[in-house]
C-alpha cells in the first residue's frame, strides 16, 4: 500500500484540487509501482490560513473545509492541524511520497526535507504542476469573489464533490490501466 500525503488550506475547495488529488494518486501509483493506495490530507486551522492569506480569514471555517475533503472518495484520512502539529502527524503517518501543488513548492520544501532528515523517514517529496494551459482563480480570489455569497458557493462545492463520487469508479479503471500499461513496459 502506497500512503501519499497532501496539505493545504482548501479555503474554497475547486476543481484544480480535485485535480491535484488525482495527480497526486496517478504519480504515486506510477512512482510506487503499486495501484494500492492510502490518501491523507491535512486541513490547516484557520489562523493558520488566515496567516498564510495576507490576514484575511477563510470564507468556510476548517470544520467545513475539513467536511468538504472527507466527503471527497479518495481520501482515507483527514483531519485539521497546524503547521508544527501537522508535522507530527506527519511523521507519524510516515507517508512514502508528499505532494505539494504548484504554490506550496515554495514554502514547504526546505522544512520538509529537513523534517523527513531528521526522523529518518523514506518519504519522497513530490511536486505536482498544474498540466492544464489554462489560468483559473485561486482560492483566495474565489473567496473574495463570493464572500457575499457563502451559499451559493457551498452549492457549487457540493456539485464538484458529487461528481468526484460520481467518477470514481472511471478514476480507479483509468488507474488499473495506467499501472498496467506501465508494468507492461517495465515488463513485470
Amino acid at each position: 500500500m502506497t500512503k501519499l500525503w497532501l496539505w493545504g488550506s482548501f479555503i474554497v475547495l475547486h476543481w484544480m484540487h480535485l485535480s491535484l488529488f488525482r495527480r497526486a494518486i496517478e504519480d504515486g501509483v506510477i512512482l510506487s509501482h503499486d495501484k494500492n493506495f492510502e490518501l491523507s490530507v491535512v486541513v490547516i486551522t484557520d489562523k493558520e490560513a488566515q496567516k498564510n492569506r495576507n490576514n484575511i480569514a477563510p470564507l468556510f471555517n476548517e470544520e467545513e473545509r475539513l467536511s468538504f475533503i472527507k466527503r471527497l472518495p479518495y481520501v482515507k484520512h483527514a483531519h485539521i492541524d497546524d503547521y508544527v502539529r501537522g508535522m507530527n502527524s506527519l511523521i507519524g503517518f510516515n507517508p512514502d511520497y508528499i505532494f505539494l501543488g504548484e504554490d506550496q513548492n515554495k514554502y514547504w520544501d526546505t522544512g520538509l526535507a529537513e523534517i523527513i532528515k531528521k526522523n529518518n523517514l523514506k518519504t519522497k517529496i513530490v511536486g505536482v504542476n498544474n498540466r492544464f494551459s489554462i489560468k483559473i482563480e485561486s482560492s483566495t480570489s474565489l473567496r473574495n469573489k463570493y464572500n457575499d455569497n457563502k451559499i451559493y458557493l457551498e452549492r457549487q462545492i457540493n456539485r464538484m464533490i458529487q461528481s468526484e463520487n460520481d467518477y470514481y469508479n472511471i478514476f480507479l479503471e483509468h488507474l488499473n490501466h495506467l499501472y498496467d500499461t506501465r508494468a507492461y513496459f517495465r515488463n513485470d
